[in-house]
């Protein structure tokens, strides 16, 4: 399965992107968990 969420950097700023059109990106535990992974790189930066 292919991740909801994508981020993308651009100098000192990050874009994070949520994608799960069929489900009017609703939050399911995936989401939530790719979230959480995506907030995790931030302290790391």
């Amino acid at each position: 399965m292919e991740g909801y969420v994508t981020l993308e950097r651009f100098d000192d700023t990050m874009v994070v992107r949520f994608d799960r059109q069929g489900a009017l990106n609703a939050f399911d535990q995936q989401m939530i968990t790719e979230l959480t992974d995506t907030a995790k790189l931030f302290a790391e930066i």
